[in-house]
């Protein structure tokens, strides 16, 4: 007959400051993958947490990964060869210079199938089997010496035959600091391995223990496992929280009082019952001496005779049926023997009844309590143990990181530290935060260095009176313009009313040299000139109402639809349209932003840049970052003759960037606006490096 597990583990909700401690049980969801066994991990290190809990997951991580990737048809091969990655991962570990666990580690690394053990150990942790009245020290002899090699921090192994009924338990020193091997003899003989963990966490709490861990097996039958209630086969009990489960709390509800209430209220039935029938009985056996004395009294006195016509009419009881509605008749027929049935079981008293429905009701009520409570509590551990596997896929991922750091690229090893951010931030807020929030800043501060990124926060606030719609930067200072036509300078703090010098609705502005440039949504152009405070309507009727550049006092348009940009050139002022392309193979068609330095610069929405000089193409290339990440989509380009560089702002899966380049497309760096999704709404002064970011009336800038 085939064998198989039913195990329970022994360990903390929390983690431990002092050490990293956890025991894991690993079985594939893979129904073919499963055939080759169940993997039990034991791990404790004797060094703070945060330092080692990348060593210590990734002895599991490596365990698990290398011996489900083998075929060899033996499981001892497969877990021999196995246990050699993980010796070879600590091995990388310690040569990246984290070799503080060295010395200090304690582990059982174990293998279950078809009724054959494999054990690996490491320090003090050790492993025990209880067969009939014996006990075996499974891992004696197998501790290695105090510091090994990494090489060789697992290199005895130990195998053996199961049978049905063995108990085998897993545990690190401090569990039998507390109950030696010989003391737990009866919990794991007499009790499952839930209720044995349950016997063992009540003498830890008792004691205050909070550093042991164990993993308590039994070599069972999937029929005799099917026989054993729900509250014996728990998947994990914690040591510091409070030792309970749905169907022990119905169990002590139904013992201690649906039980005997139920048992009292019985015996009230039966005592009833018999008293109704005693009752009845006696007044059946009265019937014929009360017939005989009438009939004495009948024969010894004359009868008495009353006139007819004295005695009132009444009618029989068969009557009432033919005179009351039938459905009335039925009801009343009814309910009189309800009645005399709850009579005769002894409710016919006044209210008695009431009194045990309201009990009874009460019974219930204090059930359906308990049941909710049970649920919430079971709901509760549920969570518990989905944070708890986050936090230790996250310590999985960090060491995983460690381990790789060694041979692998930066771009090679980002993913897994952007799912470690992941991770983390759907554990804020719950009681993991603390620690998910220090793998939060590791791995956040490794993705700004390998993507060379910077976080910037937009500190600098100015609020208007107006909304603000659109931003230009000239000698003259910054420039905004709102939707109802007052362009405001930043730096004078002056505002200028154009209600009444410019028609139709503004839909782009730009600077011009020291003067600005403003378009309508009819296509009209209008020059302001600060030093005189002028506004001129122009005579040339644009093209295109699309975004505006400029070179020296010359004005470009750049026109998707038509696959153009116009230039406009200022001769005494703006007359006319001027076709600046003359590249056949350039295609404008999402092209989303213009900057010019001398070149004309376009960036597409999906990120190419095509640098145009003469109205053909220079060269082109696609925004990257050291990590080869490209973005997703682009807003808008940045540039200027006095300046080194050009700026993209763009959309990655993570959020808005500002990435650097040179004007080779060479790969500076990229800024991160702190709570800034851009949209459409910041502009660079690429010469003095600020980035403004409109949102409604305010104003924020940053260096950048």
């Amino acid at each position: 007959m085939e064998v198989i597990i039913n195990y329970t583990r022994l360990t903390t909700s929390d983690r431990l400051a002092d050490r990293f401690l956890t025991c894991q049980v690993y079985s594939p969801q893979d129904e073919k993958t499963r055939e080759k066994g169940t993997v039990f991990s034991q791990v404790e290190i004797l060094n703070p947490w945060f330092s080692t809990s990348q060593v210590g997951q990734s002895i599991i991580n490596t365990l698990i990964r290398d011996y489900y990737k083998t075929d060899d048809s033996s499981d001892l091969n497969n877990f021999e060869t196995a246990i050699k990655g993980v010796n070879e991962s600590l091995a990388q570990v310690a040569q990246a210079g984290e070799t503080d666990w060295i010395g200090k580690l304690s582990s059982v690394l174990a293998l279950v199938n078809n009724g054959e053990a494999h054990f690996a150990q490491t320090g003090q942790s050790q492993a025990y089997l209880y067969r009939g009245d014996n006990i075996n020290h499974i891992t004696e002899g197998l501790e290695n010496e105090a510091s090994p090699h990494p090489l060789k921090t697992f290199t005895n192994l130990t195998s053996g035959t199961l049978q049905e009924g063995d108990r085998i338990i897993v545990a690190n020193p401090s569990f039998f600091e507390v109950i030696n091997p010989g003391e737990l003899k009866v919990i794991m003989i007499q009790n499952h391995p839930a209720q044995a963990a349950l016997e063992v966490a009540k003498i830890f709490k008792g004691r205050g223990i909070k550093h042991a861990n164990a993993i308590f097996m039994e070599i069972t039958t999937k029929n005799a496992l099917a026989n054993i209630a729900p509250d014996q086969k728990i998947d994990t009990v914690y040591v510091n929280e409070q030792l309970s489960s749905l169907s022990v709390n119905l169990k002590n509800i139904y013992r201690n009082i649906f039980l005997p209430i139920s048992v009292s209220f019985k015996s009230f039935l039966v005592k009833s019952y018999s008293t109704s029938k005693n009752k009845l009985r006696s007044k059946t056996k009265a019937k014929p001496e009360l017939t005989q004395a009438v009939q004495t009294a009948k024969t010894t006195s004359a009868p008495h005779k009353t006139p007819i016509q004295n005695i009132p009419k009444t009618r029989s009881s068969g009557m009432i049926g033919k005179t009351l509605d039938p459905l009335r008749f039925y009801i009343i027929k009814l309910k009189n023997k309800l009645n005399r049935f709850l009579i005769k079981i002894g409710f016919g008293k006044p209210h008695r009844w009431r009194i045990y429905l309201i009990a009874l009701a009460g019974v219930i009520i204090i059930l359906a309590i308990v049941i909710a409570l049970s649920l919430i509590s079971k709901n509760n551990r549920t969570r518990n143990k989905e944070l708890q596997d986050k936090l230790n896929q996250i310590t999985s991922l960090e060491g995983e990181v460690s381990a790789q750091a060694v041979t692998r690229s930066s771009a090679e090893i980002l993913p897994f530290y952007k799912q470690i951010v992941a991770l983390s931030s759907e554990l804020r807020g719950t009681k993991y935060s603390e620690q998910a929030n220090q793998s939060y800043e590791r791995a956040y501060a490794k993705i700004l260095e390998i993507t060379g990124a910077v976080e910037i926060e937009l500190t600098d606030v100015k609020t208007l009176p107006f909304e603000i719609m659109q931003l230009a930067y000239s000698e003259n200072g910054v420039y905004l313009i709102s939707r109802d036509k007052i362009l405001y300078n930043l730096e004078s703090d002056k505002a200028i009313d154009l209600k009444d010098k410019i028609e139709g609705e503004i839909s782009q502005i730009n600077a011009v040299e020291n003067n600005i440039a403003l378009s309508t949504n009819d296509n009209t152009l209008y020059i302001y000139y600060p030093e005189t405070d002028e506004v001129k309507k122009q005579q040339v009727k644009l093209n295109y109402s699309g975004k505006l550049g400029s070179y020296f006092d010359n004005l470009y348009v750049l026109d998707p639809l038509s696959n153009q940009i116009w230039k406009i050139i200022n001769d005494g002022g703006y007359g006319q349209n001027t076709a600046y392309i003359v590249d056949d193979s350039i295609s404008l068609a999402d092209t989303v932003g213009l900057a010019i330095d001398g070149s004309v610069y376009v960036v597409s929405k999906s990120c190419n840049i095509s640098r145009i000089s003469r109205g053909e193409v220079v060269s082109d290339f696609l925004v990257t970052s050291t990590a080869d990440e490209n973005l997703e989509s682009c807003q808008n380009i940045f540039t200027s003759e006095a300046a080194n560089s050009m700026f993209v702002i763009g959309k990655s899966q993570d959020g808005t960037r500002i990435v650097e380049l040179r004007k080779n497309g060479t790969f500076v760096g990229q800024f991160i606006p702190k709570n800034t999704t851009c949209d459409n709404m910041c502009f660079i002064d690429p010469t003095k490096r600020i980035l403004y970011h409109i949102e409604d009336k305010d104003l924020r800038s940053s260096a950048l």
